[in-house]
């Protein structure tokens, strides 16, 4: 099947991001995305909890967001924080700093930097009481290992580099990392491993889970600071129709990567298949998952 008739039938396809910066602009990104619920909370009501719980009551705020794309979880820090004192915001594309320095142009102490987490980490020179990622943090690791799985210790030196100095004493850390093993994620990575070998095993968590575990118990077991992890199984996401979902996978979750693969056609209908498990009455329903880490250094 041409390429040309798929993207009649489905015009989404059109999009595609030839570099991983690029990615999909902001408004579309927007409109795409999904709400992420867990015991009927919102992640950003999590997010929000944690914010009034353990950094509010903190006299004195140097904030790092990484990956802060249209800004969700900024919106929330900025409602939750009004004292602080400087916020730094790290992304790789663009057209989300474009878009998120007109957003905030009228907000005080903000300073965009245009990088991957890692890379940041490892020349990074201001200290901060608080860091925070949702969703993103495990973006940046693979970026590094999708094509030389041999810089695993380059990652996990960095983050530790990063700790150990960029993080004040008492500081927090708190990144919300997808379970690669929930239901949406299997479908994924099922696609993803086709071309990067680092996800050939699917049974088990994906690398950038393993190597942030890996990095707790380091910190633990050399004194730097503790770790808690909690795990949440989300409610049933729903898709209105297959055309919504495949849109919501190929273009928002596989970052359209695939739109224009050889392959595009066999992907749409491995997708349909696995989305016909989950297929009800009224829509298509399926389960996120999600790791929530809490870090506090000594």
């Amino acid at each position: 099947m041409q390429l040309s008739y798929l993207q009649q039938k489905y015009p989404w396809l059109k999009l595609h991001a030839d570099k991983i910066s690029e990615y999909i602009p902001p408004d579309y990104y927007n409109s795409i995305l999904k709400e992420y619920v867990f015991n009927s909370v919102t992640d950003l009501k999590l997010f929000s909890n944690y914010l009034d719980s353990k950094i509010r009551p903190l006299p004195i705020i140097r904030a790092l967001e990484l990956g802060f794309g249209s800004g969700r979880a900024t919106d929330i820090f900025l409602e939750h924080i009004p004292r602080y004192t400087s916020l730094d915001m790290v992304d790789l594309s663009p057209q989300m700093i474009d878009y998120s320095q007109k957003k905030y142009r009228n907000q005080r102490g903000i300073s965009f930097i245009r990088s991957d987490t890692i890379n940041y980490f490892s020349s990074a020179k201001n200290k901060y009481d608080f860091v925070y990622s949702l969703w993103s943090f495990s973006h940046s690791v693979h970026q590094h290992l999708i094509h030389d799985p041999s810089k695993s210790e380059y990652v996990k030196n960095n983050i530790l580099r990063f700790i150990k100095n960029n993080l004040e004493s008492n500081g927090k850390l708190y990144i919300i990392h997808f379970d690669s093993q929930s239901e949406e994620q299997t479908i994924l990575f099922k696609q993803w491993k086709k071309v990067f070998p680092i996800f050939s095993d699917i049974n088990i968590q994906s690398p950038s889970k393993l190597l942030i575990d890996e990095v707790s118990n380091i910190c633990l077991r050399e004194g730097i600071g503790k770790m808690s992890t909690t795990h949440l199984v989300g409610d049933p996401i729903r898709y209105e129709s297959m055309n919504e979902a495949l849109e919501t996978f190929m273009n928002f979750h596989m970052e359209t990567y695939f739109n224009k693969s050889n392959d595009v056609e066999e992907i749409i209908d491995e997708l349909k298949q696995d989305f016909n498990t989950y297929q009800k009455e009224n829509g298509i329903y399926i389960k996120p998952g999600c790791f929530i880490y809490e870090f506090e250094k000594r």
